[in-house]
């Protein structure tokens, strides 16, 4: 594993319905598996449909911790 990758939780304060927020946590963990997302990336999530103005969001480095030599962490969505 490379030093800067880190295994991360997301956390979601948005003001949306919990389903919405269901839904675009879904989306970005799908999205996750196929390109390296970390602190600072902004998202267009417009094609996940959550809500017509949420389009793009943007990940805030929420809290890190190492444990036995691996990186862990979590990243909040907020709005961008």
């Amino acid at each position: 594993m490379a030093l800067d990758v880190e295994r991360f939780e997301l956390l979601c304060r948005l003001a949306l319905a919990e389903e919405q927020i269901q839904d675009l946590l879904t989306g970005l963990g799908a999205l996750s598996m196929e390109a390296e997302l970390g602190d600072g990336q902004t998202i267009d999530v417009s094609a996940f449909e959550i809500a017509p103005s949420l389009t793009v969001v943007k990940l805030r480095r929420f809290s890190s911790a190492v444990v036995d030599g691996e990186r862990y962490g979590s990243h909040e969505v907020v709005l961008s």
